[in-house]
């Protein structure tokens, strides 16, 4: 699977799952006519583009050792922003009374109707940098309100970061997404702040750059989705005269398994989300295996861990 990584702002293939299937001894299986997934994630699709799967092939040997490589790709998504969308001024109880041309600036730029686009964007990829706040209130009574997503039926009134399967799942066939600007009346100003489990320490929750203004017409703001986290509603709370929101995300945490063959030679536990691995304790060096009558282990060095066998 396809995988994007924010630290470089590239994507690589990473082992994602296995499963078994037959051919007769000596066949070569090529990638583009294996079975796949039953079920393909929300963001991805078979890939198709780069070469991977019409290049991935092997030959069936008797002891049942083959493996051959099924690649699945990230889908790019391209996010229009709709300053123009009939009907996009609201009245105090959020029903349409008119329709302007609103403008906002991006990074320095001026931008009308749907001028502005965010284009390759990949489940998990930042999009913070890009997302577009600055939103020009129409009036002093008219405020921005958000990005209204007709898709799903919500608006997205604080900043997006990574792109969450939410913000994909109403994609159009030509993989775009269509975000209407919509301004109302009778708004009042919000302050939400997003505090994160530290990873190196777990009882500290650091406040992060999620947090922000915003403005709506009543307190129903829902906690977002952020990659890697879990939200912790019951240390989170609602201040109703500052209008403040504290969400409190807790670090999804995780296992690592060291296996030589099927042997289990460790397993650490309870590994929060971007802790720091590169240390002894994750990469530590097995002794060497003692020779046997079948194979001599004295010339071998250490080659590393891998996630897959083959």
């Amino acid at each position: 699977m396809e995988k994007y990584d924010n630290s470089t702002n590239t994507t690589s293939y990473v082992y994602d799952s296995q499963k078994t299937a037959s051919a007769k001894v000596g066949d070569s299986v090529k990638a583009t006519s294996a079975s796949g997934l039953t079920s393909v994630p929300t963001g991805y699709e078979r890939e198709k583009a780069y070469g991977k799967n019409s290049t991935s092939k092997v030959t069936i040997e008797a002891d049942g050792s083959s493996v051959l490589k099924v690649y699945y790709s990230l889908i790019r998504y391209t996010f229009v922003f709709n300053l123009n969308s009939g009907g996009n001024v609201l009245n105090s109880n959020g029903y349409p009374i008119s329709t302007v041309s609103g403008f906002m600036t991006v990074n320095g730029n001026n931008y009308t109707d749907s001028k502005y686009t965010i284009s390759n964007l990949v489940l998990g990829q930042d999009v913070s940098p890009n997302w577009p706040l600055n939103v020009n209130d129409i009036s002093s009574w008219y405020k921005f309100r958000g990005w209204y997503d007709s898709a799903a039926t919500i608006y997205y009134v604080t900043k997006r970061y990574e792109v969450t399967n939410d913000m994909i799942a109403g994609a159009d066939s030509s993989h775009q997404r269509v975000f209407i600007a919509r301004w109302q009346s009778s708004l009042q100003q919000y302050r939400v702040h997003y505090y994160l489990q530290n990873a190196d320490n777990p009882k500290i929750y650091d406040n992060s750059a999620y947090s922000q203004d915003y403005n709506a017409s009543t307190a129903n703001l829902s906690a977002k989705d952020i990659d890697g986290f879990k939200y912790n509603s019951s240390k989170s709370s609602y201040n109703r005269k500052t209008r403040t929101y504290n969400f409190y995300y807790d670090r999804n945490s995780y296992n690592i398994t060291y296996l030589y063959g099927s042997k289990k030679l460790d397993k650490k536990e309870n590994i929060l989300f971007d802790a720091n691995i590169n240390t002894s304790t994750y990469n530590f060096i097995p002794p060497k295996p003692a020779n046997t009558n079948e194979r001599d282990y004295t010339d071998y060095n250490w080659g590393g861990w891998y996630a897959t066998h083959s």
